[in-house]
């Protein structure tokens, strides 16, 4: 095995495990320019850190469960993949693995649709595809909640429409900022009107948990909207008195 001296400065090496993520250790791996001798006849190449510095020696104890060489530079996007899919947390949908589901896990989710990503730990509902039906499986399924629960407390309710309208994203013209605690509910980029059609479609404003309203019909979609957008200019009124 050997190695050409202006590839150095491209071996980059991470650690990490479901607890403690990953980490990039510094600088690119030391090695040395040349080929791997050994005296056994078989070039063995150690996995680890040491140098002379104190206090800045690394190694990794053990057996390692994963570990690949690749013959290419990855993109920051590729290395990324493959850290999420090999390091990240047991629960489906936490894709920050910070152990919750989170609107952050919902907007990396978002972004990967809207970009083809197509990596494994996007496949929410396990069809080998990454779609928008990943999205609907994640809200309604994964995190068993409804499309307009901003604050993600599990309702749907008046206290989303304070939240969005607090953030002051809607219909201002500024293309893709916005994200699901915002009003991106339909997951475009943006909180305008399609968002609100998309929510009260779906249904489940003022129900409560799931859990709670299993039982209960769904009431009409646009009877619930036009209530909704008499509470949020009642909202907007009271919040201009104070």
């Amino acid at each position: 095995m050997g190695m050409h001296p202006t590839d150095l400065e491209n071996l980059f090496y991470y650690v990490g495990d479901t607890q403690n993520g990953v980490r990039q250790l510094g600088d690119p791996l030391d090695v040395f320019a040349g080929p791997l001798a050994s005296s056994s006849g078989v070039a063995e190449l150690g996995i680890g850190k040491t140098d002379a510095a104190t206090g800045f020696d690394f190694s990794l104890n053990g057996y390692q469960d994963d570990v690949r060489i690749y013959g290419e530079i990855l993109t920051a996007d590729q290395l990324d993949v493959i850290r999420l899919e090999n390091l990240g947390s047991n629960l489906l949908g936490d894709l920050n693995a910070n152990g919750s589901l989170d609107a952050a896990d919902l907007d990396a989710l978002t972004q990967a649709i809207n970009t083809n990503e197509t990596g494994s730990i996007y496949d929410m509902n396990g069809d080998g595809n990454v779609n928008a039906a990943d999205r609907e499986a994640w809200i309604v399924d994964v995190r068993n909640t409804y499309y307009g629960d901003s604050n993600l407390d599990g309702e749907f309710s008046s206290a989303d429409f304070v939240a969005v309208f607090t953030a002051g994203q809607y219909e201002d013209n500024v293309a893709d900022n916005s994200t699901w605690a915002t009003g991106d509910w339909n997951g475009d980029g943006d909180f305008d009107s399609s968002d609100f059609v998309a929510a009260f479609t779906a249904g489940g404003y003022e129900l409560g948990p799931k859990a709670a309203v299993s039982a209960v019909p769904e009431p009409n979609c646009l009877a619930l909207l036009g209530g909704a957008i008499m509470a949020m200019v009642s909202l907007v009124r009271r919040n201009a008195k104070k």
